[in-house]
């Protein structure tokens, strides 16, 4: 797969997630189902985020788009923490207070929002500058200006 469509790829699992999520919500679905599809896709977005930046280190890309990637894995490391607490919590009910549990539910969303802002940023970015749209044309220079007598 092209570095350009894995980083797209990124962007577009984030958003079915966010769907499979208000799947559960809005449905009559058992709800352990969706939990672990969601859990599952988490893990691929993880090990999907860790290749985009091993490759985009590979290449001549700006140091500033690898800084993002790179951002946008240590975000999706750290939603997965909250995600996991998450899951622990729904599937094995510790006892974990309820405004808490909400608490790390909140900052799974914040965070999962984030991903999909600098996952769009990287893809967009790293494709513009696969496209040489970065580059300018240089400037004509004016035409020297003849002295008047």
């Amino acid at each position: 797969m092209k570095l350009w469509a894995a980083l797209y790829l990124m962007v577009w699992i984030s958003v079915l997630e966010f769907i499979l999520v208000f799947m559960v919500r809005i449905s009559n679905l058992a709800v352990r189902f969706p939990t672990d599809i969601h859990l599952l896709v988490g893990i691929g977005m993880l090990v999907l985020a860790q290749w985009n930046v091993m490759r985009l280190d590979k290449t001549n890309a700006p140091d500033r788009i690898k800084r993002i990637c790179k951002a946008t894995r240590a975000m999706i490391v750290i939603m997965g923490i909250f995600g996991l607490l998450s899951y622990l919590s729904l599937e094995y009910r510790f006892n974990i207070d309820i405004p808490f549990t909400e608490f790390i539910a909140f900052v799974h969303l914040v965070l999962a929002l984030t991903v999909i802002a600098q996952a769009s940023s990287v893809a967009t970015s790293y494709d513009m500058w696969e496209e040489k749209e970065y580059q300018t044309e240089p400037e004509a220079s004016p035409e020297p200006v003849q002295p008047t007598e």
